[in-house]
């Protein structure tokens, strides 16, 4: 069966107060947060995290399927959009998480570019193992 798209539609503005011009990691955080406003929330983080679980599974399937560009966006973005949820629960702003994410990748990946470098190796003399051991490395330095 078909669906009516005019179903789907917000014809009560219910979702006015989301502005567009917003990163989208902000406005998942927002939709959702008027959704719980009214009782649309999961009991606990893990519930959530369950779906985490369930989105990668289908993102998954989708992967393994020939020409499936637009679900494997679909599915991405519901990935995406259940871990900004399960960061809210949590209490942790998803783009400060992001940011933090981004900060700690380049610092461990500038890690291995100084040591490649230093050592006179370029990166496509380096194999994926020999960067993941220098990876490694560097969470181990960030730790001490």
């Amino acid at each position: 069966m078909a669906v009516n798209d005019s179903l789907l539609k917000d014809k009560t503005g219910f979702f006015r107060k989301i502005e567009s011009d917003k990163p989208e990691t902000i406005r998942a955080l927002e939709i959702s947060t008027l959704a719980t406003d009214v009782g649309f929330e999961w009991d606990n983080a893990f519930q959530i995290l369950d779906k985490v679980y369930e989105e990668l599974t289908e993102l998954k399937i989708e992967m393994e399927s020939v020409n499936h560009t637009k679900e494997r966006l679909d599915e991405m973005g519901d990935v995406f959009f259940v871990c900004v949820n399960l960061a809210r629960k949590l209490g942790i702003n998803p783009e400060e998480a992001l940011h933090h994410a981004n900060e700690k990748f380049m610092r461990r990946f500038s890690y291995i570019a100084n040591t490649l470098s230093e050592r006179d190796i370029k990166f496509e003399d380096t194999s994926l193992d020999q960067m993941e051991e220098l990876w490694q490395e560097a969470k181990r330095i960030e730790k001490k």
